[in-house]
């Protein structure tokens, strides 16, 4: 009879109690981690092993043996998720208060998302760290993204004084190495006219937002992520093992949300755009 088991438990078995044990020797001796990854690849990539010598097969020929093999489907899984496209909402927002801060909020959620993700060369966003690798990083620390953070305020760029500091624009103009006279505008801080005690025509004022949300953005956006890629594996192992079931996270999908369950989504998240589909081995 197979036995239930929370994904995020399951994880930690597979990653950090059996698929170690492929790490072996005969003897019991721990061989390098490139030799592991290398026999972990063969296996997944299914590369037929050169039986001349130059590869790592004395290793394989006992790792199916050592390794449990719901380990190995529970990283193949896992490492079908490595290229995914996202599924990023245009409204992302997992941080609503920033909604009241306009420009500001909006770029701090430009920044958190070119912080995960970049444009490959087909023009599709791709998170930076692969989901399968970050999924086997957190199962072996035993963490998850922390997406708690202070909700931040807008502030006004002060000088030392603790009084607002007023910009400017003015005209510059220089020669450049073909001596072409170019003129451009360059920003200074000297827009208040201590004098006349006033702003200076076309001076302006800069705010930000304190405390800075930026780590907290991408966490959440990580938190996101995970969660959506646990529930994914629940579904894709849930026929697959052959002593386990494994059962959803209890997770929350907004920790950082104290609001009642009802109003708890406030956004819509970031999820995957698809995921592939592996046959019954």
């Amino acid at each position: 009879m197979r036995k239930q088991i929370d994904i995020e438990k399951l994880l930690k078995w597979a990653y950090c109690e059996e698929l170690p044990k492929g790490g072996r020797d005969g003897g019991g001796t721990s061989v390098s981690s490139s030799n592991f990854l290398a026999i972990l690849e063969l296996i997944l990539l299914g590369v037929q092993v050169d039986k001349s010598g130059g590869t790592p097969d004395h290793q394989l020929a006992g790792f199916f043996d050592e390794v449990h093999p719901d380990a190995l489907k529970v990283h193949e899984a896992v490492c079908s998720f490595n290229e995914l496209a996202l599924d990023l909402p245009d409204d992302w927002c997992p941080m609503p208060e920033l909604r009241e801060f306009g420009e500001y909020g909006d770029a701090a959620i430009r920044a958190a998302v070119n912080s995960l993700t970049l444009i490959d060369a087909d023009g599709e966003r791709r998170l930076k760290q692969p989901l399968g690798l970050m999924l086997q990083s957190l199962a072996i620390s035993g963490e998850c993204p922390n997406g708690h953070g202070e909700a931040p305020v807008l502030r006004t760029v002060c000088g030392d004084n603790g009084g607002p500091i007023w910009f400017r624009l003015v005209k510059a103009t220089y020669y450049d190495e073909s001596n072409t006279r170019v003129t451009t505008q360059i920003e200074q801080d000297d827009g208040w006219d201590k004098y006349r005690r006033r702003p200076k025509r076309g001076a302006y004022q800069k705010k930000f937002l304190h405390p800075d949300p930026h780590q907290t953005l991408v966490a959440r956006g990580k938190y996101q992520l995970w969660l959506a890629v646990l529930m994914e594996l629940v579904e894709m192992l849930s026929e697959r093992l052959t002593d386990f079931v494994p059962i959803a996270s209890p997770r929350v999908a907004e920790p950082w949300n104290s609001a009642p369950v009802g109003q708890a989504l406030r956004g819509r998240p970031i999820r995957i755009a698809g995921r592939k589909v592996l046959t019954a081995t």
